[in-house]
């Protein structure tokens, strides 16, 4: 498929081009990563006629998310080193809120439906700066994403629209701290710090407003930044 051209390209560029910027093997200073998140929901239902009721019916205010990746340290200077990657993310919500059919290309009509489940895959290209003060480490990670799909299974009839296109989603900007267990285990947990996002228009979209044309839908972005903390561990391919 398309996004899969676009994954593997950017692969096989990462995996050519950092050997040679930084110097060392493929394996040398490389990470498998794997992460998981917890993060608050994004739950603006602006001027909807039914918005207390939708709330009051989903309890539950907690998103998810977890991500795997590849990361290389290409710089190191005394205590600062600089570590770049590339990997897959997921981020799921189970909140109950009427959605835009007609975004995700499921044609247009006045049925107003709702998610069960929301789920957006995503490309990532985390860039990690870190110091040292020996085992302890403490670090700022901007996360640049793309999604390729973006699924949501329908509320009341179970039934799954799909729609698969590659585009820019985010940058999340995250400060965190972490501990290097050994020579090769490391962790690390981490709080968003700044969200700089499209703006979704599967979430988003004319029913919620009372005007025609309501400015939020104007906009191509949103910095909108509910609470989400990671928790990450690493572990180093070569020693």
């Amino acid at each position: 498929m398309h996004y899969i051209k676009h994954f593997l390209l950017s692969l096989l560029l990462w995996v050519v081009a950092l050997p040679h910027l930084s110097g060392q093997g493929i394996l040398q200073n490389t990470y498998i990563v794997a992460g998981a998140a917890l993060g608050g929901q994004d739950r603006r239902m602006f001027q909807y006629p039914r918005a207390k009721q939708v709330l009051a019916s989903n309890p539950q205010k907690l998103d998810n998310e977890w991500t795997f990746y590849m990361e290389k340290r290409v710089f190191k200077h005394k205590f600062f080193q600089l570590d770049a990657g590339i990997g897959y993310a997921e981020n799921n919500t189970i909140f109950s809120r009427p959605y835009s059919h007609s975004a995700l290309g499921d044609g247009y009509t006045l049925e107003i439906r709702h998610i069960k489940k929301y789920s957006i895959n995503k490309i990532t290209a985390p860039i990690s700066g870190k110091v040292y003060f020996k085992k302890l480490y403490f670090q700022i990670t901007v996360i640049p994403a793309s999604r390729f799909r973006k699924s949501v299974l329908n509320l009341g009839n179970g039934k799954r629209t799909t729609q698969q296109q590659f585009a820019w989603h985010s940058v999340e900007i995250n400060p965190g701290v972490g501990f290097q267990c050994n020579n090769r285990i490391r962790i690390s947990l981490s709080c968003r710090g700044f969200n700089f996002n499209e703006i979704d228009k599967v979430k988003f979209f004319n029913l919620l407003f009372d005007e025609p044309y309501p400015e939020f839908l104007q906009q191509k972005t949103d910095t909108f930044n509910p609470f989400k903390m990671w928790l990450t561990v690493g572990y180093k391919l070569k020693k």
